[in-house]
């Protein structure tokens, strides 16, 4: 699976960590979608491994196998670590719910 994972700087102090995956089936002209956790304050990293990620973690966390339930069989998918200060995302916090998704907006 193709894949991508970097930060995007919203702002000088904040940065939002994502991974991408690209679509198994066609790329090109599958959809984009955004996966988000739930929480509040609950890493997208947790979605990708435990829940709809190309790959799901053993027991034991010692392999993975291939995820045939994977969003990214019929999609493009990104995973943005969110609200800041969660997973591998860093910077200053918003400090109300509507000033947190203006920063993801």
């Amino acid at each position: 699976v193709r894949q991508y994972s970097g930060y995007i700087n919203v702002r000088s102090d904040k940065h939002f960590f994502f991974w991408f995956f690209e679509s198994r089936s066609s790329p090109d002209t599958d959809p984009l979608s955004l996966w988000l956790n739930g929480g509040p304050g609950c890493s997208s990293l947790f979605g990708l491994f435990m829940e709809m990620g190309p790959c799901t973690v053993m027991e034991g966390g010692n392999d993975t196998r291939i995820n045939p339930s994977s969003w990214n069989t019929q999609s493009n998918v990104i995973f943005l670590d969110q609200p800041l200060q969660v997973g591998y995302s860093y910077g200053k916090s918003a400090s109300t719910s509507d000033d947190a998704a203006k920063d993801v907006y």
